[in-house]
């Protein structure tokens, strides 16, 4: 069965219809901000990790990542735009509008906005996962994270990326009926009358348990970087207590070699597990909307579209998507104060 979806006015919400109106444009203006900056900030990453040479599998890992946020702050372009549309019909009671229903429009952007922020959150979880073995076990894991390894497991997520939401996409789309609100035939969403249930089976599944799996995974692995940076700084401050015969004081007491490796990381090392951890920190601040949406929505049945609180729902998924926005335009200040050869690739742009 197909249903058509329109914006209804629902009295008795949190949020009234007219506040509606004004939040709507604020989000219009932030999601267009914020995502241009985002294009920019993860063009300028695509070309410096080029330029560096795609020769392991770390700075593969870094390039796909930030391909991965180039498409999903591409995909809240539109969102933005289609927020202003909609604000502007709702604005104007209907008086002004577009071929295409805004709203409809809008919702389908989001749902390929949710399919895409996975890649980003797979491939977050990975450049952790593998730099804190790294570390930990340097001996066992140093060469176990290669370039078409790293491409082999990035192709996989980008597989279960797609597919695990395609059952959403294909149970919704648009297509032109009759729109009362504005008297004539225009192109408006519909959905199947299976999709909630399918959404719900998708999101508790995917979104939900990887948000929080990530979630508890990388706080996990900063400790362990953490720790791995404090050990390597205190190894550095101590080695200037080198004897005068050219041996180290800590050998006295029996400290095997591997332990000393594990301690001290290299230059290169240690600057690659400064982002890393920066990278991981900023995902899991600008995750926690995430988790506290898919919690919210699997506690409340209103809080949906058609439902008392669809007003709120609205609101507290854009502020989602714009802290997901923001995880995916900042890295590029990540890499330029924790990564000397990014920053002189990056600089080499801006003289040329």
């Amino acid at each position: 069965m197909i249903l058509t979806v329109v914006q209804k006015y629902i009295e008795g919400g949190l949020i009234s219809n007219e506040q509606e109106v004004y939040i709507l444009w604020m989000f219009a203006i932030l999601f267009v901000v914020v995502a241009f900056f985002g294009v920019l900030s993860n063009t300028v990453n695509i070309q410096a990790f080029v330029s560096m040479g795609v020769n392991d599998g770390v700075t593969v890992s870094f390039l796909i990542l930030s391909v991965s946020d180039l498409v999903f702050v591409l995909s809240n372009i539109s969102m933005g735009i289609l927020t202003a549309f909609w604000a502007l019909e709702m604005d104007t009671h209907y008086h002004t509008w577009f071929t295409v229903d805004p709203f409809g429009a809008y919702i389908l952007s989001a749902n390929v906005s949710f399919l895409l922020y996975v890649m980003t959150m797979l491939t977050t979880m990975f450049l952790a996962i593998a730099r804190s073995m790294c570390v930990a076990k340097p001996l066992h894991f140093k060469n176990a994270f290669t370039k078409n390894r790293s491409l082999f497991i990035h192709l996989a997520f980008a597989i279960f990326t797609v597919f695990s939401y395609l059952p959403v996409l294909l149970n919704m789309g648009m297509s032109t009926t009759f729109d009362a609100r504005v008297n004539s035939n225009r192109t408006l969403l519909w959905i199947t009358s299976s999709r909630q249930t399918i959404k719900d089976i998708v999101w508790t599944m995917r979104d939900t348990f990887l948000s929080l799996a990530s979630q508890f995974i990388l706080i996990i692995c900063v400790g362990i970087m953490v720790v791995s940076l404090r050990k390597s700084s205190a190894f550095r401050q101590k080695s200037v207590m080198i004897t005068s015969d050219g041996t180290d004081p800590r050998n006295k007491s029996g400290r095997s070699r591997e332990g000393q490796t594990s301690s001290s990381l290299s230059g290169k090392d240690l600057q690659v597990v400064q982002q890393v951890t920066l990278v991981s920190i900023l995902y899991i601040v600008c995750n926690m909307p995430k988790i506290l949406v898919n919690l919210a929505q699997v506690s409340e049945p209103e809080l949906t579209i058609g439902k008392r609180y669809q007003n709120v729902s609205h609101n507290i998924i854009n502020t989602m998507t714009i802290s997901q926005l923001l995880n995916c335009s900042l890295n590029f200040l990540v890499y330029y104060k924790f990564n000397s050869k990014f920053r002189s690739v990056v600089s080499s742009f801006w003289c040329s």
